[in-house]
């Protein structure tokens, strides 16, 4: 058997093992990224930043800008914009994590995807919300900077737990 051969039946036979790198990891980000969002969605109810819709406007307004930010309603519109913008963005993220904690157990993927979870908070909420979307930084909080965490260590948990089904 060749090393070329060889190296194909490893793959073959590690995509019958779980699911596919690939897979495991969008599957992973999408599933935090709904966790995500429901944690948010409890935190801007219980400190009164915009209810339960809140955080979908406010990631909706990212197109849509500030003028779909009214105080006090929920519109659909924007909290559909809110989904379209964030679930493929926990789809992205959860494949960076999952390159980041291939073949790693699963505590320590949870740690690293944490760090990321952590790091996306200070890019987004620090150096981007600021002087582009400056209605994020009523909720730049420990509240979010902890969701944003358990995103990450979700997605990495997930990543590598799915991939071993």
């Amino acid at each position: 058997m060749t090393a070329r051969s060889d190296r194909r039946t490893r793959f073959a036979l590690r995509a019958v093992d779980g699911l596919s790198e690939g897979a495991a990891s969008g599957i992973a980000g999408l599933v935090a990224g709904l966790a995500y969002l429901g944690a948010q969605m409890s935190l801007s109810t219980a400190l009164g930043f915009g209810g339960p819709a809140g955080s979908l406007q406010r990631i909706g307004a990212m197109l849509l800008g500030p003028d779909a930010l009214p105080p006090g309603q929920t519109l659909f519109v924007e909290a559909a914009m809110g989904l379209m913008i964030h679930l493929p963005l926990s789809l992205v993220l959860g494949l960076l994590i999952g390159s980041l904690v291939r073949g790693r157990p699963a505590l320590v993927a949870a740690a690293r995807g944490a760090a990321v979870g952590v790091a996306f908070f200070v890019i987004a909420f620090y150096l981007v919300a600021p002087s582009a979307f400056p209605w994020f930084l009523e909720v730049r909080n420990l509240g979010t900077a902890l969701d944003h965490a358990m995103f990450g260590a979700l997605t990495g948990w997930l990543a590598v737990r799915l991939r071993h089904l």
